[in-house]
């Protein structure tokens, strides 16, 4: 009689197609997975810098200047209804602000402004264009180039508001 000592073809070829199987499923949902979890990752990273920029004009809110002849009309909506929205003037600061404020300030690193979603380092000098209506309420928008196309509108990154047209006064 003759021992049989390993497996036939048959057995191999089965746990091999089985562990195929298996990989052509766990692949593309793990690829999915980490895509998802990075842009997820980036729109934390975007509300990290607004929260930045809010702090700054927070702190320094008085030293800026409106420039009264220039303005947007800017569009506020209830965030959660986004339904109830109204339009207001909002006069531009003439003071040019970037990141590098923000850094200078100490709310930040430099070695922080690096986009995790695709490993860049943001420029420090884009600029930070802030309005403030008449009621004393600040808005921003700015243009980050390390930033992808999440939470985008155009070139700009803008503060839950929607900029509908530039004036003159």
């Amino acid at each position: 009689m003759l021992d049989k000592k390993g497996f036939t073809l048959v057995e191999l070829l089965a746990v091999v197609s089985i562990i195929g199987v298996l990989l052509a499923i766990i692949i593309p949902v793990s690829i999915n997975a980490y895509e998802s979890s990075k842009t997820k990752t980036e729109a934390i990273f975007i509300e990290r810098i607004n929260k930045l920029i809010d702090d700054y004009i927070a702190l320094s809110a008085s030293d800026f200047n409106l420039n009264k002849s220039t303005y947007n009309i800017v569009r506020k909506c209830n965030l959660s209804t986004d339904t109830e929205c109204e339009e207001v003037k909002a006069y531009r600061v003439s003071d040019n602000i970037t990141f590098n404020n923000i850094v200078e300030a100490g709310l930040i690193d430099e070695n922080d402004f690096i986009n995790p979603k695709n490993g860049q380092k943001c420029n420090l000098n884009s600029a930070i264009e802030i309005f403030q209506d008449e009621d004393k309420v600040n808005y921003f928008r700015y243009d980050l180039a390390c930033i992808s196309d999440a939470n985008r509108n155009g070139d700009y990154v803008y503060d839950n508001v929607t900029f509908l047209n530039a004036g003159i006064e």
